[in-house]
């Protein structure tokens, strides 16, 4: 999904998501939704994996309020240290 769909999207809507530094990263068919740090996060409606470096990584079904809350405070501490 793209980032600014998921600006739009209500904070109880279930989302599947993925976190993988570049350095792991394999391309692959599903693309970022968008760069915190030095992570790639992955965020889609259904189901996927994401392949890298060490191997293929599963999707976590997670409520779209949650996953902005942990992405804020990764942010946050960033902005501490």
């Amino acid at each position: 999904m793209k980032e600014l769909e998921l600006k739009l999207m209500p904070d109880d809507v279930p989302v599947n998501f993925c976190l993988a530094t570049k350095e792991n990263f394999v391309e692959g068919e599903v693309e970022p939704s968008f760069v915190i740090l030095n992570y790639l996060v992955f965020v889609e409606l259904f189901p996927f994996a994401i392949r890298s470096r060490k191997g293929s990584v599963e999707s976590m079904e997670i409520k779209w309020g949650e996953l902005k809350n942990i992405l804020n405070v990764i942010l946050s501490n960033r902005n501490l240290a």
